[in-house]
This record gives C-alpha cells, sequence and structure tokens, in this order.
C-alpha cells in the first residue's frame, strides 16, 4: 500500500519497568532517529505512586526510560503531582536527565471507556482520570500543533522548544523532577533558538559540545550558568567557549561546555545552564556522574 502519507507523531500512555536498553526503549529511539516525535508517559510511580516502576526518584517506566523520548511527567496546581514518577534513568555508567517536560494530569476530563463511572458530564460520555497518561496527550497534541506550523522539523526539534522553553516551577527546581518544567505551548511556538541536545548528560565527561540554530534574526547569544550543584552544596564552576556569540539566520553554531571541578569528584550532580538571546530566557538541564 501507499505510505507516502506516514506517521508524524506517536503519543504512549503506557508503561512498566525497564531500562533504556530493553526493546521497547530501543523501538522508542529508532523511531525518533526516523523523523517520528515520540511522546511517552513518565510512569505513575512518584513519592505517592503505585510502585510498579519503584518509588519516588529513579522510578521512570519504560519506554519513558527511552533516551530520545519525549517523556511526560504530571503537574497540578501546587506543582509536580506527587505520584508522577521522577528520575533519573540509570544503565551501567550512564545517566540521563528524565522527565523532559510536563502536562496537567489531575482529574482530566476524557472519552470514556470500560465500566468506568467516575464520569464529567451529563451524557455520560467522559471520565475523568489522573495520571502522566492524561498529561501526555497534551504534549503530543501541542507536538502536532508545533508540526503543523514547522512541517519540517524533527522530534529532537519539537522536543527542544519544548524542554528548553518550559515554565519554571515555583518549588526548588529539580532537573532530575521536572527536567524543563511544565510546557509553554505559546514559548514553544514562537522559539527562536533550539539545542541539541535539549538535555546535558555529561556521564564522566569533563566537556561536551552544545548546538544552538538561531531561527529568527541575527543575535548575541550570552551563556550561563550558577555552577555544578549537588544538594545546596556547590562543586564547581561550568565554563563556556565562546561564552558570548552572535549568530545568524538559520545558522547553527557549536559550544563547548566544561566542567571545572574544586576537586576530583564521583557522584550524581544536577543544574541549569541559561541561555539568554536578549529578549528570552532558556534553560537547558544538565547532569554529571562519575563513579569513585
Amino acid at each position: 500500500g501507499d505510505i507516502s502519507d506516514s506517521v508524524d507523531i506517536i503519543s504512549m500512555s503506557l508503561g512498566s519497568s525497564g531500562h533504556p536498553d530493553d526493546p521497547i526503549s530501543k523501538a522508542v529511539d529508532s523511531a525518533a532517529k526516523l523523523g517520528v516525535v515520540a511522546v511517552v508517559a513518565a510512569g505513575n510511580s512518584g513519592v505517592e505512586g503505585d510502585g510498579l516502576c519503584g518509588s519516588g526518584y529513579n522510578s521512570i517506566c519504560s519506554p519513558g526510560t527511552s533516551r530520545n523520548a519525549i517523556t511526560v511527567g504530571a503537574v497540578d496546581k501546587n506543582g509536580i503531582a506527587g505520584f508522577s514518577s521522577r528520575g533519573p534513568v540509570r544503565i551501567n555508567e550512564e545517566v540521563f536527565i528524565k522527565p523532559d517536560i510536563l502536562a496537567p494530569g489531575i482529574m482530566v476530563c476524557a472519552a470514556a471507556s470500560g465500566e468506568n463511572k467516575e464520569f464529567c458530564d451529563r451524557e455520560r460520555l467522559h471520565v475523568q482520570l489522573s495520571g502522566t497518561s492524561m498529561a501526555t496527550p497534551f504534549i503530543s497534541g501541542m507536538a502536532a500543533l508545533l508540526k503543523q506550523k514547522n512541517p519540517d522539523w524533527n522530534h529532537f526539534d519539537i522536543k527542544s522548544a519544548f524542554v528548553n522553553s518550559a515554565l519554571k516551577l515555583k518549588e526548588d527546581r529539580d532537573p532530575i523532577r521536572e527536567s524543563g518544567g511544565i510546557v509553554d505551548l505559546s514559548k514553544s511556538l514562537n522559539t527562536r533558538l533550539l539545542f541539541y541536545p535539549s538535555s546535558l548528560n555529561f556521564n564522566g565527561e569533563d566537556e561536551i559540545s552544545l548546538t544552538i540554530k538561531n531561527l529568527g534574526e541575527p543575535r548575541i547569544i550570552i551563556l550561563s550558568s550558577d555552577g555544578i550543584v549537588s544538594g545546596n552544596l556547590q562543586c564547581g564552576t561550568v565554563s563556556f567557549e565562546p561564552s558570548s556569540i552572535m549568530i545568524g539566520t538559520n545558522e547553527e553554531r557549536k559550544i563547548s561546555i566544561r566542567l571545572n571541578f574544586d576537586e576530583m569528584v564521583g557522584g550524581e550532580y544536577y543544574w541549569y545552564i541559561n541561555v539568554d538571546d536578549g529578549e528570552i530566557d532558556y534553560q537547558i538541564p544538565a547532569s554529571f556522574f562519575r563513579i569513585n
């Protein structure tokens, strides 16, 4: 048959215990590399969760554990939902920041199925449910709007537009709980910068590179960071080469980012890198992991 009108977006509200190299996570990775936008629920195994994929931190369900997936956590009016799975995702000597983005997931009114009786309309056709499975379709629908506006965008473009343009939570920020923050559709639709990768995972390396693409008019971009943090303890600084650049329209520039520790350390560290284009602030979640 004719498959020229191929799938643009996959929305996966499902999950079970797993890891980044399990078959379903690898399948999601492959789909993303082929250009399909892959949006996946993080799971409901947070501090007040179901325990299916752990409890509290380190509880992301597969295929939300996929390295490439846009993994979605849930928020309520007070911040991240108690049931929403937290990161990071670990495998061997690698650590990845997850989830990638947060969306509403509390008492969402949706089409009914089965015998569920928590109806939210007079016609008894819709039910109210909570979970990252309810948050995921919000992101999938927003991805469709981004794809409609930018037909040439691939999975990684859309992932950056979400993660790096998100709204910060009011509470103390934690990349392995919220990554970019709460989705901001307006800012994502009008983003002027894209970042590859959208989250930086150093995994034992002291220096890696970040690619920035400018979609708008030529502009000066300034990078900064509050430093490498473990809890409330600052353990070093972050340097950029260059730290300030002029970038032209549709131009891509590569930045070298180096970690400067106060002493040789092991363990896990999570923080944010800030990018200022003169009018809009962007944030890039970052992590470092090294075995002592």
